[in-house]
């Protein structure tokens, strides 16, 4: 952020909307404390910070296409790059730089020389690495809600619904505690069936 400013760049920065969700778990206190912190170091005329939950695909339709988008690694990156955004990311994301997703870097002196760059010189996410990535990490059965994640067996075989487990954690771990030890042996080899290496 210290290079923006000093570049005298237009900064939105929005904070993820589980800051504001009630339901949210303990550990986002300390990062709404950093956020905080944040706000009071750079706050200025240019740097405008969103204080309210705010869901991505409502946010981006209503920036500018020139706008560039930065994330370390987070989602936010594929949203916007299946917009047609460009965008800036760490080299530590979810799927290896061999696709070309975003603008990426792997040092200091990388992400300082990106942040220079002017949006021109920036160059628009691979369509074809965009749509593998996505295949891969939200549409087979082994993502997150689908029919082979672990999750989605651990809350079938204890037949917990999946809301449950946002709104009664201890609930959630005393049904748990409570099957007997042969319970787990079939939970154990239920998940170890329907684990699939996927190369990202």
């Amino acid at each position: 952020m210290h290079h923006l400013k000093i570049n005298n760049a237009r900064v939105i920065i929005k904070p993820h909307p589980n800051f504001y969700n009630d339901l949210t778990l303990a550990y986002a206190k300390n990062d709404k404390i950093i956020y905080s912190q944040i706000v009071k170091k750079f706050q200025n005329e240019n740097f405008l910070f969103i204080n309210e939950p705010y869901a991505n695909s409502d946010f981006l339709k209503r920036i500018k296409k020139k706008t560039i988008l930065i994330s370390h690694h987070g989602t936010a990156l594929l949203e916007g790059s299946a917009l047609a955004f460009k965008t800036i990311s760490s080299k530590a994301t979810l799927w290896t730089p061999k696709y070309k997703i975003s603008n990426q870097w792997g040092s200091k002196a990388e992400y300082s020389k990106l942040l220079k760059k002017n949006w021109k010189n920036l160059r628009y996410p691979n369509k074809k690495d965009l749509n593998i990535i996505s295949y891969l990490l939200f549409k087979t059965k082994y993502v997150a809600g689908g029919s082979k994640h672990y999750e989605t067996t651990i809350l079938n075989h204890f037949n917990i619904k999946r809301i449950e487990t946002f709104r009664n954690l201890q609930k959630i771990f005393n049904k748990i505690n409570n099957n007997p030890k042969n319970s787990f042996s079939k939970l154990i080899n239920k998940i170890s069936h329907q684990i699939d290496e996927v190369t990202l």
